[in-house]
């Protein structure tokens, strides 16, 4: 059911926003869910696992506002800086989506509130033009 559903995505997003998580997942000014994995491979001709062998994963969606997008990075034999889906998948997730929402031009759903005071004394981004028409 859909109430099932939106607990495992607030379940998902929490993996990524918690400090403890999977925070190279994260994509700047955006809320996204993930989940990282790694998987030991099978030897060949052999019953059981390859001798330091990996596979490592993340797979992800967002933004959480409106989910639309879906990555998911699996990395074959990761070779530096260790095998784990979360060290290793997760900031290539981070870096795929980020430019996926940007081309696609995909509101910010995360960004900092500005505070009214900061708000009351905002410098309009474009000047008034004086002296134009319309």
């Amino acid at each position: 059911p859909e109430a099932t559903a939106k607990t495992v995505q607030g379940m998902l997003q929490q993996v990524i926003e918690d400090p403890r998580g999977v925070y190279r997942a994260r994509v700047p000014s955006y809320h996204v869910a993930g989940k990282s994995g790694t998987a030991r491979k099978t030897s060949v001709g052999t019953k059981g696992y390859a001798e330091n062998s990996y596979r490592s994963l993340f797979a992800g969606f967002g933004p959480m506002s409106n989910p639309r997008y879906a990555v998911v990075v699996v990395i074959d034999e990761p070779s530096k800086g260790g095998y784990f889906g979360g060290l290793v998948s997760a900031p290539v997730f981070s870096k795929v989506m980020s430019g996926t929402l940007r081309l696609m031009n995909v509101r910010p759903d995360n960004l900092a509130p500005v505070p009214p005071e900061q708000q009351a004394n905002a410098v309009p981004a474009v000047a008034p033009v004086k002296g134009g028409r319309g």
